[in-house]
């Protein structure tokens, strides 16, 4: 049987309590004391972030072309339906994505950016009759592109 990360913390947490109390008898004020920092280090690690990718800063319809010299023969209007599957910055520091909410566990996090697609998706249609020039499917591109993190992963402070 596979336990998630979460469970693992919390057993963690409690086995080091448990000798933390034992050990340290004579001290049962710093044990404690210990305890609580380790019951907030566990709450913390246990969350959340549903986060989105940044923009790329050096993207335009010239630098895109400059890119991906094959999309020249695509009309504009072509151009901006293909444009955002290379808009998004993939692999920027996740220190500068977007965060769209945090969450206890992972499944809702990934219930909740499923819900974001679906809605980012049933907005093209919309999008593409308001906005003739713009890029309908860019907000469903980088959300497609989302990620579901835990709150404790290192990459965060990057």
């Amino acid at each position: 049987m596979q336990r998630s990360l979460e469970e693992v913390s919390v057993r963690r947490f409690s086995v080091s309590c448990f000798l933390l109390m034992n050990i340290w008898t004579t001290s049962l004020i710093a044990a404690n004391s210990i305890c609580l920092y380790l019951a907030s280090e566990v709450a913390a690690d246990s969350g959340w972030y549903l986060l989105k990718p940044p923009l790329r800063q050096d993207i335009s319809d010239e630098q895109i072309l400059k890119e991906f010299p094959g999309w020249r023969t695509a009309t504009e209007s072509e151009l901006h339906e293909i444009a955002p599957s290379v808009m998004g910055d993939w692999n920027a520091p996740l220190s500068r994505w977007s965060h769209l909410g945090s969450f206890d566990t992972a499944e809702k996090c990934e219930t909740v950016r499923m819900l974001f697609i679906k809605d980012a998706e049933a907005r093209e249609p919309e999008n593409r009759r308001k906005y003739p020039g713009g890029y309908p499917t860019l907000e469903t591109t980088l959300l497609r592109n989302s990620r579901c993190i835990g709150s404790g992963d290192p990459r965060l402070s990057r």
